[in-house]
């Protein structure tokens, strides 16, 4: 059986391997850096816009010659690792020995079939998002194992690449890992500097310029976001705010103010989800799985220009979720029916995933698939899910009796 599922999925990559992706253009990124041209001026990248780090361009520069076919395949196949290790971390933070084994199956089966659309996308489009969600996790998994410099090392790389792990800064500090996020900051200003032993001097510094003023999240084009295609909060609050042809029914100033606001209250919402003073360790494993998996889903919405692609961020949520309720079904059968908690839940959770789910489908039907699209159905369905987390409380789950909890080796 695994035999023909591996044989399915090498079948699957070789074929995404042979059409055109997003890897192309940063191949192309690559190829321009070698010549000395703009990576972020998008004729220099097949019109399309590269957001990544020069440092990545320069890393990538090496496999511009050798076939595309076989860099895509190569990385295709490193994705598929990535998601099998991904579980693995996950799976660490839950007393797992609490579900049956069917249970376990079912749980990686939902956590998963959830984002099925979006896990294709990934590999239609042969993005980084699986590197940037295994580096991302596999580093605080490093940290709290005392693996300090590997860490640090990983964490810092993956900003690097791409800032959306910077969330994981900041928390590093507040989970009293001084050290690690001392050095972390080291390691981004290393990989951000590196370039300038193989690049001139007035070269990489134009570099580092255009790569801010392309990823800057305070300029025009990142706060008001009016492309179908990008699902986070500046472009929902873009939809709200404005008319079917892209014009602000208010003041940009205010626009402006209702979306600074809008960040605020989910990065304070991340407090909820600590639950305890700064400079203090996670409680247990469950509630530290909770809180990365709150900062990992509030990536998505807090940083612009996020892609369908971008939500297999939600896996860690989705798995915190699926785990919970299967543990508490465990506990008391009669919960889902006795409990109005559970039962609100239950709905905020099926509104969260026909909200991710329904737009892409043609199902829908043309007009609801529009209305669902202009309107941000998936960032909505992500918005809905905090709520089920928050209601979901791993203490609530760890005061009643349940088996001793027990941490995977990861």
């Amino acid at each position: 059986m695994m035999c023909l599922l591996g044989l399915a999925v090498l079948v699957f990559c070789i074929d995404r391997a042979r059409k055109g992706s997003d890897f192309e253009v940063y191949l192309a990124a690559a190829k321009a850096i070698l010549v000395g041209q703009n990576m972020y001026e998008a004729s220099n990248t097949l019109d399309v816009q590269y957001f990544y780090s020069p440092f990545f361009a320069l890393v990538l520069a090496p496999f511009t010659y050798l076939p595309a076919f076989v860099v895509k395949l190569t990385w295709l196949l490193f994705s598929v690792y990535c998601m099998y290790r991904i579980w693995k971390l996950l799976r660490s933070y839950y007393p797992v020995t609490s579900l049956t084994d069917t249970q376990q199956k079912w749980w990686a089966f939902l956590s998963f079939g959830i984002l099925a659309g979006f896990i294709i996308d990934n590999f239609h489009m042969v993005q980084i998002t699986f590197f940037m969600l295994w580096a991302t996790l596999e580093s605080i998994n490093l940290i709290w194992s005392g693996k300090t410099v590997k860490g640090a090392l990983l964490l810092g790389l993956a900003i690097n690449v791409k800032v959306m792990p910077l969330l994981f800064l900041p928390y590093l500090f507040y989970r009293n890992k001084w050290k690690s996020g001392l050095l972390c900051i080291a390691f981004i200003a290393g990989f951000t500097m590196l370039p300038y032993l193989f690049l001139e001097d007035g070269y990489h510094s134009y570099l580092l310029q255009e790569w801010w003023n392309s990823i800057n999240p305070m300029s025009a084009a990142h706060t008001l976001e009016l492309d179908r295609l990008t699902f986070d909060l500046p472009a929902l609050v873009a939809a709200i705010l404005t008319t079917e042809t892209g014009e602000l029914e208010t003041s940009y100033e205010a626009f402006h103010a209702v979306l600074t606001g809008t960040r605020l209250f989910f990065i304070m919402l991340t407090l909820a989800f600590l639950r305890s003073w700064p400079f203090r360790g996670a409680p247990f494993p469950l509630h530290q799985g909770r809180e990365i998996a709150y900062l990992l889903l509030v990536t998505v919405l807090l940083f612009p220009h996020q892609n369908k692609y971008a939500n297999v961020y939600l896996l860690p949520a989705f798995a915190y979720i699926f785990f919970y309720l299967m543990a508490v079904y465990n506990q008391d059968r009669q919960v889902f029916r006795s409990v109005f908690r559970y039962q609100f839940v239950l709905l905020l959770l099926l509104l969260g995933i026909l909200c991710l789910t329904m737009t892409g489908s043609s199902i829908a039907g043309e007009t609801l698939y529009n209305w669902l699209s202009r309107y941000k159905s998936i960032t909505i369905g992500t918005i809905l899910i905090v709520p089920v987390m928050l209601l979901l409380s791993p203490a609530l789950l760890l005061r009643r009796p349940v088996p001793e909890k027990v941490m995977v080796k990861a």
